[in-house]
């Protein structure tokens, strides 16, 4: 079973650098990116507990989250979810022998 989240959104690291942030509690996780020199910090609290794909998938819907460096640091970390889901996926099929037909 996947992990799920019940917090998704986008923080700057103290580097400049913008990255998605998943989490299952809003208040550590914003205790924590504080700690750390983070700034820009827009976390939101999900409708329901999600994966972390299904979790970008909403957050790049949102207004919130319009901005081009949010949309394209969404889009980037969507792709990275999504290859790792499908080499899971493959490594899964190889080791239990199964083939698609």
């Amino acid at each position: 079973m996947e992990k799920t989240y019940t917090v998704c959104g986008t923080a700057k690291n103290a580097d400049g650098t913008l990255k998605v942030r998943v989490a299952n509690d809003m208040v550590s996780r914003i205790k924590t990116l504080v700690k750390y020199n983070c700034t820009d910090i827009n976390l939101i609290e999900l409708p329901e507990p999600l994966t972390k794909l299904h979790a970008l998938e909403f957050i790049k819907t949102l207004p919130d989250f319009n901005g081009d460096d949010q949309q394209d640091e969404i889009r980037r970390r969507l792709y990275d979810v999504k290859e790792t889901t499908k080499r899971r996926e493959m490594s899964s099929v190889l080791a239990t022998g199964s083939t698609r037909s």
